[in-house]
């Protein structure tokens, strides 16, 4: 499980605090999906659309805070903020190392001794 990462003054930063609740929701809505799926920032903008209307998308890209790239939106900065694919990758492989390393130095019960 990934965590979106957004800090106490996220609402109140510049590029924010103008938009919409529908725009807000639809950033917080797209960082969510790009953690959970580790798309680096990268979403189908088929799948924004059906996320929220074009309006939302507009005001996101106005902001500075999206760019659209042909099919996709790029999530600005993401990489700033979030943690990438690799990041994730890298420390859930380390955590399954750690995990399998501690199960194999744990001494089985044997209740005859």
């Amino acid at each position: 499980m990934t965590w979106v990462r957004l800090d106490d003054g996220f609402p109140n930063h510049p590029k924010i605090i103008g938009l919409s609740d529908g725009a807000f929701r639809l950033f917080v809505t797209a960082l969510c999906y790009s953690n959970a799926y580790l798309t680096d920032g990268i979403i189908p903008i088929t799948l924004v659309k059906k996320m929220s209307n074009s309006r939302h998308i507009s005001a996101l890209v106005a902001a500075n805070l999206w760019e659209i790239c042909g099919d996709d939106i790029k999530i600005l900065s993401y990489g700033e903020y979030q943690f990438t694919k690799e990041k994730v990758e890298t420390e859930r492989k380390k955590a399954a190392e750690r995990k399998a390393k501690s199960r194999m130095s744990r001494v089985p019960y044997r209740d005859w001794e």
